[in-house]
């Protein structure tokens, strides 16, 4: 388990890095693609690592309000 675990710190360290530094969606249709994908590509492999962790990943969505809303893999809202 702790191979999984330095894994993803090490790929959520350089997800952050690349998202600190380029800007995703850009003027160049290609490049910004690209990035989309590296972002998914990203978001679905921390998902799966954490799955096999046995820990699930929480999407943060804004309410109209502004508010932060935290939804669970399976569902569930918990509001923060």
């Amino acid at each position: 388990p702790h191979k999984l675990t330095t894994y993803a710190e090490d790929l959520a360290a350089t997800f952050h890095q690349f998202y600190t530094q380029c800007q995703v969606v850009g003027d160049d249709a290609a490049l910004t693609a690209a990035r989309i994908a590296l972002v998914d590509a990203s978001r679905i492999t921390l998902a799966n690592v954490l799955g096999l962790l046995g820990v699930g990943a929480r999407h943060v969505l804004r309410d109209r309000a502004g508010h932060l809303d935290f939804v669970a893999d399976r569902g569930r809202r918990a509001r923060e």
